[in-house]
């Protein structure tokens, strides 16, 4: 029992990996979007953007309970940065 224990685990630590290395192709992801990305169940999904999301690696970005959208925000600010348009209206 004690290995498949370390067996779940270790699943859960790939999932999480493989959320991790697809971050900047996908910096705006769903719960949805994740089960499509790593072919896994939606409670798969969900623990691994949880895990993410308390890593402060991804951040909730609509507010709602459901139909959430998750984003790499470090990512984006950092694509955003310099593409200011100041003195332009």
């Amino acid at each position: 029992m004690l290995s498949e224990r370390r067996g779940c685990r270790g699943s859960r630590a790939d999932t999480n990996a493989r959320l991790f290395e697809l971050r900047a192709e996908h910096p705006i992801v769903s719960i949805a979007a994740v089960v499509d990305l790593l072919a896994t169940t939606k409670p798969t999904a969900t623990k691994a953007v949880v895990t993410l999301v308390e890593a402060r690696i991804l951040v909730e970005s609509t507010g709602r309970r459901c139909d959430r959208t998750f984003v790499y925000a470090t990512y984006l600010d950092r694509l955003r940065g310099g593409t200011e348009l100041e003195g332009l209206r």
